[in-house]
């Protein structure tokens, strides 16, 4: 049985429901894009969609996200989430927090604000999250994870790192099954205490903390140090004309 056959992974669930409703594709759109369909279908809380390849993946903003076939991981879990949340901005800082958790210890491997996971500079991880609210909301968290060199798009070589670039060689399956687990938990403590309680956790797990970073929200581009994280999710910046708190940019190391 190939380790790296993502057919197979009901065989290594340790997951209560994350995952036993599962989808895989050779080839798909967009995972997230299935997870969310099935969710509207009446699919069941914990759904998981993975696939070989994405034809139309995609990242924060509406990025590509390139998804060669075979050797990576794109993957989505569907959840059904009261709307009374407020917290909710800050769910893919608990996913991140979760990935960084599962992955165990990686060489350089740290967070980046807000969806990110690095091996030093070099993107390892992206994180996309997305809802429809109702009475209820119907969340989709998805994820792409570069798991082997050869899986990425060599022109991005210089940008994107894989786990295999880093001596980390383990099949799909065995991976992804303890990512499951670690995003169960995490996720599950989200939804019932919020972000609060695993904020310190985020905290040391992210490179920019404590470091100078440039911001750019798209509308401004400023610079200051990254002090922390709201219990929204959102980060503080001490600048040089004050204090900033940032909803939503791009926040890179500042040069």
């Amino acid at each position: 049985m190939s380790t790296d056959d993502l057919r197979t992974l009901g065989d290594s669930l340790n997951t209560r429901v994350f995952g036993r409703a599962h989808e895989h594709h050779d080839t798909l759109g967009s995972t997230n894009d299935r997870a969310a369909a099935w969710l509207r279908e009446g699919g069941p809380h914990g759904l998981l969609v993975t696939a070989d390849a994405q034809t139309a993946g995609r990242g924060r903003n509406g990025r590509v996200w390139s998804s060669p076939p075979g050797h990576n991981l794109y993957v989505s879990l569907g959840l059904r989430v009261a709307s009374a949340r407020r917290d909710l901005s800050a769910v893919g800082l608990a996913v991140g927090l979760a990935l960084y958790e599962g992955l165990g210890p990686v060489p350089g491997l740290g967070l980046k604000w807000p969806n990110d996971l690095l091996i030093g500079d070099r993107k390892l991880a992206g994180i996309l999250c997305e809802s429809r609210w109702g009475t209820d909301v119907e969340l989709v968290v998805g994820f792409g994870l570069n798991v082997r060199r050869e899986g990425i798009d060599p022109a991005l070589a210089d940008v994107a790192v894989a786990l295999d670039d880093v001596g980390v060689h383990e099949g799909r399956v065995t991976l992804l099954a303890r990512l499951l687990g670690a995003l169960q938990g995490r996720l599950d403590g989200f939804l019932i205490m919020g972000f609060d309680g695993m904020r310190d956790a985020y905290e040391r797990a992210n490179l920019q903390i404590g470091t100078r970073v440039r911001v750019n929200s798209g509308a401004e581009v400023f610079e200051g140090m990254a002090l922390g994280i709201e219990d929204s999710g959102a980060l503080r910046v001490q600048t040089d004309a004050g204090r900033r708190v940032v909803h939503a940019a791009d926040v890179t190391r500042a040069r």
